[in-house]
């Protein structure tokens, strides 16, 4: 109730009517937030409902079906689309995602000290199980992604996401005007690069339990790592 209340008073300070009200949420999983924030603007704004037009981001056939389930009472004013819309093309519009952008792919990274220069760690297989193993040739120009740092200790290690940026930097492209806002576990630069957090953000999680081992059961397993809200 209270995000949809906040998304009604955005719009009403944007757009008077006729102009329709574009809704876009990323990673809606099972639809009940939109089930949430669709019935609160039904049943407190009726008279600009009917200019919502609601759009779900998802690339899974699997969670479309359920949101598509969740949502069949607002089949009227909601869309799917697999991809985030092409670049100035939602005027009045208010883009959201929650927890997203922390399942993102991270490239984990780690501070060599004696040679003053980042690398990036891989995965192996050894013996049928998944290992991590230091990358002589990085897939990234970490040098140019991650700040010098000679403070920190040797092998100190985060994780760098560039598919976070595209990603919001593509999101903030579909917007002609509006807002664009995330819900999610996150730190700023300063935080995220400190020397106590030596061993970066990166994690698992299995039936809601901390897994100390990221690469165990792969599949089995959720990984997520902290957003850098300051390379958003």
């Amino acid at each position: 109730g209270l995000l949809a209340f906040q998304f009604a008073e955005w719009f009403a300070a944007a757009a008077a009517p006729p102009a329709p009200l574009n809704l876009l949420e990323a990673g809606a999983h099972d639809g009940r937030l939109a089930k949430d924030v669709l019935g609160w603007l039904q049943h407190h704004r009726p008279e600009d409902f009917p200019r919502i037009h609601y759009t779900i981001i998802e690339p899974s056939p699997t969670r479309r079906a359920w949101q598509e389930e969740t949502l069949r009472a607002f089949a009227g004013c909601v869309r799917w689309l697999d991809t985030v819309p092409p670049p100035n093309s939602q005027p009045n519009a208010i883009f959201f995602s929650n927890e997203l952008i922390d399942a993102f792919p991270v490239h984990r990274v780690a501070w060599d000290a004696k040679s003053q220069r980042w690398f990036e760690w891989g995965v192996v297989v050894t013996n049928d199980r998944l290992d991590w193993q230091r990358m002589e040739v990085s897939s990234l120009q970490l040098d140019e992604i991650l700040p010098d740092a000679p403070s920190l200790p040797d092998g100190f290690t985060t994780e760098v996401c560039p598919a976070a940026a595209t990603w919001w930097r593509n999101a903030a492209a579909s917007l002609q005007s509006g807002k664009l806002l995330t819900f999610d576990y996150g730190l700023d630069a300063e935080d995220y690069f400190s020397p106590t957090r030596s061993n970066g953000t990166l994690r698992a999680y299995r039936q809601h339990r901390l897994v100390a081992d990221v690469l165990a059961a792969p599949g089995e397993q959720d990984l997520t790592a902290h957003v850098n809200f300051s390379a958003l």
